[in-house]
């Protein structure tokens, strides 16, 4: 059984070229439209937990405030309050404010050094409380203490979401590197492809001149499983085809000249035998 060729036509081979070409740069269009949106995402966490800093600093000036002045506790519990609620939602995400809505890190090292962050401060909260209750020294010097680490460990996650957003920053540049590098790569073969078929193009019209001048000796080999090879195929058995019928046709005259000839000599061979017997007959008539 004959195995039946496979040929790539120069339409397939472009197609392919495209496409890949195609779902390359909607990929690229993609990642960074979503690189974006987080990035978005990412400046508003960080400037939040900027902002955390500041208000467990605030925090530490109202306790001193209240240890040394009285004053009155309403705007350390109101800070309380607000630092509690923002928090979890950079954590897990939630709505900061009527206008403010986060969606929570996805980053894991962000994630954890936050969830140690809302532990830290839960730890806090509680050592505030009796302090407020208790007016208690030792409560008052452990809530100095822990509140420095508390903006230790905030500034720890601020710098580890910086990081995280400057590898998308680079993920961007290395995405667009890659799809120029896949274009170049498209460019070219798309280039040596249509080259080729060109080529044999000019392959084919320098063998049709030579079929025009009379020259059938001359037959077509193409390597290339494309629409040229196919043409050379047809075009191989139209040579073939044509020699083979200048052949018989070439028998045909020869035979018909060979039969000419012969009945061309019978007829002189006839019409001396004729000339012969006439030439008998008048020397008999004349005796």
């Amino acid at each position: 059984m004959t195995r039946k060729a496979i040929y790539f036509t120069l339409e397939k081979k472009l197609t392919l070229s495209f496409s890949l070409l195609f779902v390359t740069f909607l990929t690229i269009f993609l990642l960074i439209f979503l690189i974006l949106v987080k990035q978005n995402s990412d400046a508003l966490i960080i400037n939040l937990l900027g902002k955390q800093s500041l208000l467990f600093q605030k925090i530490t000036t109202l306790m001193l405030s209240i240890r040394y002045t009285n004053t009155d506790q309403q705007e350390l519990k109101t800070t309380i309050k607000e630092i509690d609620s923002h928090l979890k939602s950079l954590r897990d995400g939630g709505i900061i404010s009527d206008s403010i809505k986060i969606k929570g890190v996805t980053d894991k090292s962000v994630f954890t050094q936050l969830t140690i962050l809302i532990r830290l401060w839960d730890e806090y909260k509680n050592i505030l409380e009796y302090y407020l209750q208790t007016k208690d020294e030792g409560l008052f010097q452990a809530a100095l203490s822990k509140n420095k680490r508390l903006i230790d460990e905030s500034t720890k996650a601020t710098n580890l979401m910086q990081d995280a957003s400057l590898l998308r920053v680079a993920l961007i540049r290395y995405t667009l590197i890659s799809g120029l590098i896949v274009f170049l790569i498209v460019y070219l073969v798309s280039r040596k492809i249509i080259h080729n078929f060109i080529n044999n193009l000019n392959i084919f019209i320098n063998y049709f001149e030579l079929g025009s001048q009379g020259d059938f000796s001359n037959y077509l080999q193409l390597k290339s499983k494309d629409e040229t090879q196919k043409l050379a195929i047809f075009f191989n058995n139209f040579i073939s085809k044509l020699v083979s019928i200048l052949d018989q046709i070439k028998t045909t005259v020869k035979n018909n000249r060979n039969s000419f000839e012969i009945l061309n000599q019978k007829t002189e061979n006839t019409s001396i035998a004729i000339n012969n017997i006439f030439i008998s007959s008048k020397t008999t008539l004349d005796n």
